[in-house]
C-alpha cells in the first residue's frame, strides 16, 4: 500500500515594518561561504555567518539552513543569503531548483532592483538568477533576529 507524503506549507504575511523586500533565487554549485565572499566583493556588502534558519520538519526533527547576513554598514538596508537545500530537505519546495535565497530589505524602495539583478547575473559561478515574489516565500524566516 502506497503512503502519501505529507506536505508542509509555510505562509506568513510580509512584515509591515516599513521595509521593502527583493528576493532572488540563485542557482550555483558554489558552497555558501564562497558565494557570500563573492557577493561581498561584487556588491560591496559585508555578509557574515549568522544563526541558521531553524525549521521543524513533519517528523518533528529540527532542520537547519545556513544563513549569512549583512547588518553593519547600511542602516537603511540589509542583506541575507540563505541556503535553500540541506541534504534532501528544502526551505522552499516551490523553488526546488534554487540553491540559495538572497534577500535585500530596505527603506529606500525598489530603486536599484535592476542593477542588483544584473550584478547577481554577472557574478562568476552563478548559473541562473530568478526574482521571487515576496508573497511566495517565508520572508520572516529569512530576516535576521
Amino acid at each position: 500500500m502506497a503512503t502519501s507524503k505529507k506536505i508542509t506549507r509555510f505562509s506568513l504575511d510580509i512584515p509591515d515594518d516599513g521595509f521593502n523586500y527583493s528576493v532572488f533565487g540563485l542557482v550555483t554549485s558554489e558552497p555558501d561561504y564562497r558565494l557570500s565572499f563573492s557577493l561581498n566583493r561584487k556588491l560591496n556588502i559585508n555578509l557574515k555567518k549568522h544563526d541558521p534558519i531553524e525549521i521543524t520538519g513533519s517528523d518533528g526533527a529540527k532542520i537547519l539552513f545556513s544563513r549569512f547576513t549583512d547588518l553593519s554598514d547600511h542602516p537603511d538596508e540589509f542583506y541575507t543569503l540563505a541556503v535553500n537545500r540541506t541534504g534532501n530537505k528544502l526551505f522552499s519546495r516551490k523553488y526546488n531548483q534554487v540553491d540559495y535565497l538572497f534577500l535585500k530589505g530596505g527603506t529606500r524602495g525598489s530603486e536599484g532592483f535592476n542593477k542588483l539583478l544584473t550584478s547577481l547575473r554577472n557574478l562568476e559561478g552563478i548559473t541562473a538568477v530568478f526574482h521571487i515574489k515576496e508573497k511566495e516565500i517565508n520572508i520572516d524566516a529569512l530576516l535576521p533576529h
